[in-house]
């Protein structure tokens, strides 16, 4: 019997999946589990199983469009077996609502461009269905062949109900042509960057995040120990390819702590405050995108080795974007670290479910008075933000100091 390939909903938050590359073509054998194509979702690229054994007879979508979950893209059936109505019924239902492809439905029109007649707005507004792209699939192919199918909706259709069709898509190019790229505009000129979907996501998840009742509590350590501590074990390391770096002793330190103040390791819900079982540690990563937030699982249960190991192996598949589901999801505390800018101390907003983020600013020489005397230490700022539904202030201060105690005192951690 046949099998409809679906778009899979991978997280509760996802709604479009951008198809990367198909695995396998049309007419090859394939084996239920089997990977079948890579599909981009809002924070990574991820492969899609077969999900059952037979023939690819039918690939509806194509790489570089963008797909609502659950729909369609493609047959898989028995060899010999008629698929011929079940192909009609899924083109007429994409017909009747056409996905945008790669994009083209949120790239607004740059600002630089002229401004449309009276009549140019009425056919781009025809052009645009539900907010969807109408254009032919020959047009589609022809823009992808030119390299602009990103730039579907700048174009004007003068088909049926101002659909987009050939002739369109090779105007548009021939104007193109003519005109100097986006991506070389001078510095004085205004233009918009398209939203990326993990723009999208990230603005998302941070409008609902500030929602909740944040409070900060601040607090300044004495980095000197954690400094020296490092050094020392980077020099007594004989492999010359591992040096470890402050982000491996922080999530080291972070989960110690965590396990002995277990009321941070939480997240709230309507249900009741959800206390974690175990202690994952999630790194925030710049990438060119934005902001993700890779995975260390059980970092407590971990050596400083093996998270040293995790950790880079995380941050060069987030910025290869090659990071997996499980990469990024079942954080329970997430740390933030801009000590490698100019940033003295920050506020970050709390990544969901979580209820706590740890921010931490460079270290800086300073004069302090101790024991009656200025003296020079290496001093570092620590933030840290709290959800007031989950976790007391009372609670949050407690964490603070115990963290700012093992981190002034590192040799803690062999007891």
């Amino acid at each position: 019997m046949a099998v409809r390939v679906i778009m899979p909903q991978m997280g509760l938050t996802m709604t479009n999946g951008k198809i990367v590359r198909w695995l396998k073509k049309e007419g090859d054998q394939v084996k239920k589990g089997e990977p079948l194509l890579e599909i981009k979702t809002e924070k990574i690229v991820t492969e899609v199983e077969s999900p059952g054994d037979g023939i690819l007879v039918k690939i509806f979508n194509q790489p570089e469009d963008l797909v609502p979950v659950t729909e369609p893209i493609a047959i898989i059936a028995l060899d010999g077996e008629d698929t011929s109505d079940l192909i009609k019924e899924i083109e007429a239902e994409k017909a009747a609502g056409e996905p945008a492809s790669a994009d083209a439905k949120e790239e607004p029109k740059p600002a630089a461009a002229s401004a449309p007649s009276t009549a140019d707005e009425q056919v781009v507004a025809a052009t645009l269905e539900g907010g969807r792209v109408k254009a032919s699939p020959l047009a589609k192919k022809v823009a992808a062949e030119e390299g602009f199918l990103k730039e579907l909706g700048r174009i004007k259709g003068t088909g049926p109900g101002g659909r987009i069709v050939k002739k369109d898509v090779l105007a548009y190019a021939e104007r193109r042509k003519r005109q100097p790229s986006t991506a070389f505009q001078a510095a004085a000129e205004t233009w918009t960057e398209p939203l990326t979907e993990l723009r999208k996501s990230i603005a998302s998840r941070m409008t609902g995040s500030w929602q909740t009742p944040h409070f900060y509590l601040e607090t300044e350590i004495d980095a000197g120990p954690l400094q020296e501590m490092r050094t020392k074990i980077n020099n007594s390391v004989k492999e010359e390819d591992i040096k470890f770096s402050m982000n491996d002793l922080l999530v080291k330190i972070v989960a110690r702590v965590l396990s002995e103040n277990r009321y941070v390791n939480a997240s709230y819900t309507e249900q009741g405050i959800v206390h974690h079982g175990e202690i994952n540690v999630g790194v925030a990563v710049a990438i060119d995108e934005g902001l993700i937030v890779p995975v260390v699982r059980n970092a407590d249960q971990k050596g400083l080795r093996q998270i040293s190991g995790e950790a880079r192996e995380l941050i060069t598949k987030a910025k290869d974007n090659t990071l997996g589901l499980d990469d990024i999801t079942g954080g329970t505390f997430t740390i933030s670290n801009l000590g490698m800018f100019p940033v003295d101390s920050f506020t970050a907003i709390i990544n969901p479910p979580e209820a706590a983020i740890l921010a931490v600013g460079r270290v800086v020489e300073k004069p302090v008075c101790l024991n009656g005397e200025i003296v020079v230490r290496a001093c570092m700022m620590l933030t840290l933000g709290l959800d007031h539904r989950a976790i007391d202030g009372a609670k949050g201060a407690r964490f603070l100091a115990a963290l700012k105690e093992t981190l002034e005192n590192p040799y803690l951690l062999a007891l």
